[in-house]
């Protein structure tokens, strides 16, 4: 595959023209080393956001086991259950792009 990049050249009128010129091959190699790199990251990244997202429902969630919270007991261990499902889905994930998340207690 041939990828080109884009270089500003001036014209007759010494007006810049966007141009397109070819990768060199050391260019090529390097751009091919960089999307196998990034390829080989998808699932380290897919599982940082996961991460990241079970940490907002956490932290969104944190009110349900405050002491003065004004959930009933039996509520507030249906949202202690949910929070361990949170905790436990980096663990139990298969598939870190297309996560199940835990459906919280309403």
């Amino acid at each position: 595959m041939s990828r080109f990049k884009a270089k500003n050249i001036p014209d007759e009128n010494g007006v810049l023209v966007e141009t397109l010129i070819p990768f060199t091959e050391e260019e090529e190699l390097a751009q091919n080393a960089k999307e196998a790199t990034w390829e080989e990251e998808k699932p380290t990244r897919f599982m940082t956001r996961l991460r990241i997202e079970r940490n907002a429902l956490l932290a969104s969630s944190d009110w349900t086991q405050y002491n003065d919270s004004p959930l009933t007991n039996e509520n507030k261990a249906s949202w202690a259950k949910h929070r361990q499902e949170l905790r436990d889905l980096p663990a139990v994930t298969t598939d870190p792009a297309d996560p199940t998340w835990p459906k919280a207690p309403e």
